[in-house]
């Protein structure tokens, strides 16, 4: 009998917390709703490793994740420095995407200051046979297309 009231009392707070929710603003609404439901779900948890029914480090590791989900953005504000090493990752990919001039006329197989049709052709007959849809290789195909790029960018 008691664990009906209980259920019925859980229910009936649920249900109103969710009203609550949904009269805020659209805008808000998203994160009081995750907020709410990862507290729900620690509560449960909690109710779980007191009636027995889950082992209490499984609790534990879950209601960890449900912390970190708020600490974690204070944690990456008061660290700079992880940050800056975003940026040296950003930045050493851009440099994989460049090359030279000289390296794309290498690639195509191409001298000089050969005109647009010329890259074209050249990039349409390399690309015919090392395409990945040929069994070809993804990266050559890549490096062939950058080299397509840089020459007609530079036009």
């Amino acid at each position: 009998m008691s664990y009906i009231l209980l259920l019925l009392i859980f229910l009936a707070s649920v249900l109103s917390i969710y009203k609550y929710i949904k009269s805020k603003p659209e805008e808000e609404q998203r994160g009081y709703l995750v907020k709410f439901i990862l507290i729900l779900l620690s509560v449960i948890l909690v109710f779980l490793a007191i009636s027995g029914r889950i082992h209490w480090l499984g609790a534990l590791m879950a209601g960890l994740l449900t912390v970190l989900r708020f600490i974690l953005p204070i944690i990456l504000k008061t660290l700079p420095f992880l940050s800056q090493i975003r940026t040296k990752r950003k930045d050493k990919s851009d440099n994989d995407t460049q090359m030279s001039q000289k390296e794309a006329l290498k690639i195509l197989g191409l001298s000089g200051k050969p005109k647009e049709d010329e890259i074209i052709s050249a990039h349409k007959k390399l690309i015919q046979k090392i395409h990945p849809d040929r069994g070809g290789s993804e990266y050559l195909a890549t490096t062939i297309n950058l080299a397509k790029d840089t020459l007609l960018k530079r036009r």
